[in-house]
């Protein structure tokens, strides 16, 4: 199959993949003594769980109309996900606050989601392109946001997003802790490198360059060593 992706979904993911960093979300059940010390607080309602929810409500009524085939097809493809799931939720068994470890599963279980739903609908170039670039984009503007953090000195909070700054001068952005904020940029630094080396549109190249130069600077203000190492 290699239908593009309609309008309607399009929308719905820029959504889920430029708000990964921002973190517009609630948490139910808030436990603020652990969150303090880095662990999640609550059960995390955000953005991106309720346009999962259009997305694979829509889904589902595809399928139930038989305009759709069912997902058996596409089971081989993410074995090692759900492997990887059945194995948190099994830790969850011997964790000292189990309810802790739910909430971490709970969070787990919405990225594996946002993965399965890619898996299933990126069939061609021009919708791989559209990810890759909502994700570069992401990067751009998170790593000016935490370079502005980084000069300005301090926390800043406005319309329900934390802009975090730690102790040191460590900035985790929008991200949450520095050390986070270091992992979400390891982890998209090579996709952009990628998209340079890939040949795609001179935009495109323009863009990872600008993701490498500001990523890096960013990265830097984390102090997160992880983060550097990766």
């Amino acid at each position: 199959m290699n239908t593009s992706l309609t309008t309607f979904q399009r929308v719905l993911l820029a959504v889920i993949l430029l708000e990964i960093p921002l973190r517009l979300d609630v948490h139910l059940d808030y436990h603020e003594a652990e969150a303090a010390y880095g662990a999640l607080g609550g059960w995390s309602i955000s953005v991106t769980t309720i346009c999962l929810g259009v997305l694979y409500g829509a889904w589902l009524a595809a399928i139930a109309a038989h305009k759709l085939r069912p997902v058996r097809q596409w089971i081989g493809g993410i074995v090692p996900g759900l492997i990887y799931l059945g194995v948190v939720a099994l830790s969850v068994i011997v964790a000292q606050r189990p309810i802790l470890a739910l909430f971490e599963l709970f969070s787990l279980f919405q990225a594996f989601l946002i993965f399965f739903y890619l898996f299933r609908w990126i069939r061609n170039g021009a919708d791989l392109r559209f990810v890759v670039t909502l994700l570069m984009v992401g990067l751009v503007l998170q790593s000016a946001c935490m370079l502005g953090l980084y000069t300005w000195g301090h926390s800043i909070q406005f319309a329900g997003i934390d802009a975090r700054v730690d102790d040191g001068r460590r900035v985790g952005g929008t991200v949450g802790a520095p050390n986070e904020a270091g992992s979400y940029l390891a982890l998209l630094l090579p996709v952009a490198l990628g998209v340079i080396l890939a040949g795609w549109s001179r935009r495109s190249r323009l863009l990872g360059i600008a993701c490498i130069a500001l990523g890096t600077a960013a990265l830097i203000t984390t102090q997160s060593r992880g983060g550097w190492i990766g």
